[in-house]
């Protein structure tokens, strides 16, 4: 993924990583920034006089000032027009709520500068024009799943940055021998393998999941189309999805002969659920534990209403006795 998308939230498809070079450009702003908040409060010790006396001149001798000097002058004008010039020593730019500006803070704005949008692939441009998958929008619900593994598989799917198969394009699917132009569509949805245990998958969902489907497609993969309080039908996605690519990469990918080829079992797929609604279930237990402990007040019955809502499903209606 490149920094073009890779400076992003989470919750917008990105990985948040920081950019390192506008990392460090805001490292010397916020130095210089310091310094002058420094002089302001008349904190300064004699390095800072004679950092200060440079700057005063512009006749800088420290290289290190002369940078961070120049980094702070172009961010004033880009940003804070308004505020006085370096020369005149003022007080450090500070922001909405009068205080000085943080690290975060000149960084962020540095990002929101470099980067106007985050860069979205063919792929994903492809997903919004012909499929309308909500993008960003669904990478929100996507941040939601408890599952981790189902989480991380189906964010790499829609962010289009799975390992392996992003440049295969207008070729012939080693698994089923059909050509096909969209790797993650064809691999998960369209070939024939998949095909070959749909009818096993939509089964299974459906005796899991309150909210069915008719059968295994990109809609039924679009986690966004549910509630934001739903958390049967989001990580039952990603259980499945995050199961299908373990099938996928042992065809396309595995050379030990002695390893077992994974397979489609409902069985298993209800045991990653259950498992996952009892860690949830622990989770809230030790929750409600806490709240009794500090607080006479608490509203446990309302908690395990909305804990049941979020998690029941066919076979648990009830996850936790009321």
């Amino acid at each position: 993924m490149t920094m073009d998308r890779a400076f992003a939230h989470w919750k917008e498809g990105g990985i948040n990583m920081w950019d390192l070079s506008s990392r460090q450009e805001a490292f010397k702003i916020w130095s210089i920034n310091r310094l002058l908040l420094l002089n302001k409060k008349k904190r300064t010790n004699t390095l800072h006089h004679w950092y200060i006396d440079q700057i005063k001149t512009w006749e800088l001798d420290s290289m290190f000032i002369r940078e961070q000097g120049l980094s702070w002058r172009n961010f004033r004008y880009n940003f804070f027009p308004n505020h006085p010039g370096i020369k005149e020593i003022p007080d450090c730019i500070r922001n909405k709520d009068g205080h000085p500006l943080s690290l975060k803070e000149i960084y962020y704005l540095i990002i929101s500068q470099k980067y106007e949008s985050i860069r979205r692939t063919e792929g994903q441009k492809t997903l919004m024009a012909l499929h309308n998958i909500n993008i960003p929008h669904i990478f929100e619900y996507i941040n939601r799943i408890s599952h981790q593994k189902g989480r991380n598989t189906l964010f790499r799917f829609f962010s289009r940055t799975l390992p392996g198969i992003n440049y295969n394009r207008n070729t012939i699917c080693k698994i089923c021998n059909k050509r096909f132009t969209d790797p993650y569509l064809h691999l998960f949805i369209d070939c024939q393998h998949i095909k070959g245990i749909e009818k096993s998958i939509t089964t299974t969902f459906n005796k899991l999941s309150i909210i069915k489907i008719k059968c295994w497609n990109l809609e039924a993969m679009e986690v966004c189309k549910t509630n934001k309080t739903e958390k049967v039908y989001p990580n039952l996605v990603g259980i499945i999805t995050h199961t299908l690519w373990t099938i996928i990469c042992y065809k396309l990918f595995n050379e030990d002969q002695d390893k077992k080829e994974p397979t489609f079992n409902p069985t298993t797929i209800e045991n990653e659920l259950n498992n996952l609604i009892k860690l949830e279930k622990f989770t809230l237990i030790k929750k409600l534990e806490t709240y009794e402990k500090y607080n006479n007040d608490n509203n446990r019955n309302l908690l395990i209403y909305k804990f049941n809502t979020a998690w029941q499903n066919p076979i648990n209606p009830l996850p936790v006795p009321i």
